[in-house]
């Protein structure tokens, strides 16, 4: 997409106006300033995917019903996301309220991570740059056309359940509904 090319673009930047300094005379001193910046660059990245690894909880093996269950209900915040592996997806896991909704867990703006963003007024937003999605059908609101994919979901015995495969894009899904507390 155009907003990841930014990151190229980026890089062709700063490598450019690197060495351009680095080929004046008596700037020995840049060539470990530049190496441990682009070290300290990578070794974020790695650190931040390594972080974030474990996070994941696993993927279930448990069908029923031809769905997969996924998370207790009881691990999800309200307001928030748990993020879980479907088939070879990362999927968010969100709670709304008493309504359960199962989304991509990247945004199509700059691939951020939706599963660590929040609902706000009633929208998956991102915690990147707060691109928003509806929980139920994945499309952002107007005038913005962005979608991604969403799960229908079942709660069923405290567990939330999902399709193995994903609806179409802007097709509304199915969510799972918990009981409110005390009822």
């Amino acid at each position: 997409s155009l907003h990841m090319a930014v990151y190229p673009a980026y890089v062709a930047l700063v490598a450019h106006v690197a060495f351009g300094a680095l080929q004046s005379e008596g700037k020995d001193y840049l060539w470990p300033m530049v190496g441990a910046a682009a070290l300290a660059v990578f070794g974020t990245h790695v650190w931040a995917a390594v972080r974030e690894a474990p996070g994941d909880h696993p993927p279930s093996l448990i069908e029923k019903n031809g769905r997969v269950r996924l998370v207790a209900v009881d691990r999800i915040t309200d307001g928030r996301a748990v993020t879980v592996t479907l088939g070879r997806e990362r999927v968010a896991v969100f709670r709304n309220g008493t309504q359960i909704s199962c989304v991509s867990n990247v945004c199509r703006h700059q691939m951020g991570p939706l599963g660590e963003g929040r609902i706000i007024d009633g929208c998956i937003t991102c915690p990147w740059h707060g691109y928003q999605y509806d929980p139920v059908t994945g499309c952002s609101p107007p005038p913005f056309t962005e979608r991604i994919e969403t799960w229908n979901v079942t709660v069923e015995d405290g567990y939330v359940w999902a399709d193995p495969e994903p609806n179409p894009l802007g097709t509304p899904a199915e969510v799972g509904t918990v009981p409110e507390a005390g009822s």
